[in-house]
């Protein structure tokens, strides 16, 4: 299974987020715009491009990521 193939294409890292304390994050009902109703993003390839502030997560980030939720495909 690649990297890629981890993803449950469930969202949250495309959803919107306040942090409100160290540890404490709140999702917002908003996705970015390029979030499909699949969970896959429609620019996938290009994000950075039209989205400059898209993540892309490595193994490094996930482990330090506190806001990825622990159901997370690239957690496990």
């Amino acid at each position: 299974m690649s990297w890629e193939d981890k993803c449950k294409k469930c969202g949250t890292c495309c959803k919107h987020k306040i942090r409100r304390a160290p540890g404490v994050m709140e999702y917002t009902g908003e996705a970015c715009e390029f979030l499909a109703k699949n969970g896959q993003c429609t620019v996938y390839h290009e994000r950075k491009k039209h989205h400059p502030s898209c993540v892309k997560l490595t193994k490094k980030i996930v482990r330090e990521a506190d806001w990825l939720p622990e159901s997370c495909g690239y957690r496990e």
